[in-house]
């Protein structure tokens, strides 16, 4: 309880930090589908804010006790596929900006931006990623921690049995 209370008081801190409240929400826990080429990604974006007439921001608040280096988490396939999929979804903004606000740091937050060559490099790999896995004949199943927090334990068995059936065929 102790934790979720220090987690709340460091969000609302932020915001307040920030100057949050003279931002221009454009939505907040924004659940999105984006098709990427032949892809679909989903994710839910905890704030999306209009900057100025060409930039749209999305903020994503980070709870975790290890804070990756900037050149490791710039590097990261989420922040890249934040970038990409608000491309998708607001495409009236030139700029799009993606913000990793740490809540248990004090030390500065990071503010990343992708060009177009970075982002058609992000594709390319996130192709070959989905080739390699369904090249796979015996794909491991790796259960962890994000299985008890986000998943339907009895709707992943059923799709993974789904899955092994049809790779048998």
């Amino acid at each position: 309880l102790y934790l979720i209370k220090k987690t709340v008081y460091d969000m609302v801190s932020k915001v307040f930090e920030m100057n949050f409240f003279s931002s221009d929400f454009v939505s907040t826990e924004k659940f999105f589908t984006v098709s990427i080429s032949d892809m679909v990604v989903n994710g839910v974006a905890d704030v999306v804010r209009r900057v100025d007439e060409d930039t749209i921001e999305i903020i994503d608040w980070k709870s975790s006790k290890k804070k990756p280096k900037y050149d490791e988490q710039r590097l990261d396939l989420q922040p890249r596929l934040y970038d990409i999929c608000l491309r998708e979804m607001y495409p009236e903004y030139p700029n799009v900006l993606v913000s990793f606000y740490y809540l248990r740091h004090k030390k500065p937050d990071y503010l990343f931006y992708y060009t177009d060559e970075e982002r058609e490099e992000t594709i390319r790999s996130l192709k070959q990623t989905v080739r390699d896995i369904r090249r796979l004949r015996h794909p491991e199943r790796r259960k962890t921690w994000m299985c008890k927090c986000f998943c339907n334990p009895e709707v992943c068995d059923a799709e993974w049995e789904k899955y092994l059936k049809t790779r048998k065929r």
